[in-house]
């Protein structure tokens, strides 16, 4: 199904880096695996809204994976709007990079999910390393 994203987890608090700096990710132990994964997403320790008595709880799944990756395919919808399910899929994939994984499952996709930005992230809004 060519208009179909399937995300796996990495595990994004793995304290690796490559040579350039760059934080490495390990695929999550409980992920998804194998050649139908087409996309890695941040999928542990994610702050998620909780139906207990919390307003929030730290999550781990491919849910939370599928999530993250769900906003980034709005982000590229609000960027280009006329794009069909399999252009959003082509966006998503050409943006991901095959580097930032630390170890990975047998035949399944080295493409970590990236943020396709055409304008920078302001310093104020940017998530401490």
């Amino acid at each position: 199904m060519p208009d179909v994203i399937t995300v796996g987890a990495i595990d994004i608090v793995a304290p690796y880096k490559n040579p350039a700096g760059a934080r490495l990710s390990r695929p999550w132990f409980q992920s998804n695996y194998g050649p139908c994964v087409d996309i890695w997403s941040p999928g542990t320790y994610i702050e998620s809204a909780s139906s207990g008595r919390d307003v929030t709880a730290v999550m781990s799944g491919t849910f939370q994976a599928t999530s993250i990756a769900t906003g980034v395919a709005a982000t590229i919808l609000e960027e280009q709007p006329d794009l069909s399910p399999a252009g959003v899929k082509s966006a998503l994939l050409e943006a991901a990079s095959p580097s930032l994984l630390l170890t990975n499952r047998p035949r399944t996709t080295s493409m970590v999910l990236q943020v396709p930005l055409t304008d920078p992230i302001p310093v104020a809004m940017q998530a401490p390393i």
